[in-house]
């Protein structure tokens, strides 16, 4: 086992953590936040974070060939899709609308972090003999 490809597991597990906290931040901003700037901005920031976890699991898969990759590959672009949705419309969304896209997405993100992640994560670890 590389110490890299260890490494990048690691960061994808933290990653899935932060990433659900970072949606939760988001859903109590929308709720309690009257400043449309400051959400937009978390938002913006949510998205650059998604952007480069799902490149970083995109690159590992290429890089063990993970044989489920296309699959993997087609669910991170349909979460790029809500996200951009999303992002597009929440300026003109109130915020019940945008409330239920990000519970959406984050519900969308758990499902795919146990049916698609997990056995990316154990795919490594068999070929890997962890």
């Amino acid at each position: 086992m590389k110490v890299t490809e260890h490494s990048e597991l690691s960061r994808i597990n933290e990653q899935h953590s932060k990433y659900i906290k970072i949606i939760d931040g988001l859903c109590v901003s929308v709720m309690t936040e009257d400043k449309p700037v400051l959400m937009r901005q978390m938002f913006s920031y949510f998205t650059e974070y998604s952007k480069s976890h799902l490149e970083l699991e995109e690159y590992l898969m290429k890089k063990i060939a993970y044989p489920g990759y296309d699959l993997h590959l087609t669910e991170h672009q349909a979460l790029r899709s809500n996200l951009k949705t999303v992002f597009q419309n929440f300026g003109f969304l109130d915020r019940q609308s945008i409330l239920n896209g990000l519970l959406e997405i984050k519900n969308d993100l758990i499902s795919h972090i146990r049916t698609a992640d997990m056995p990316l994560i154990n795919y490594y670890k068999e070929q890997h003999k962890l």
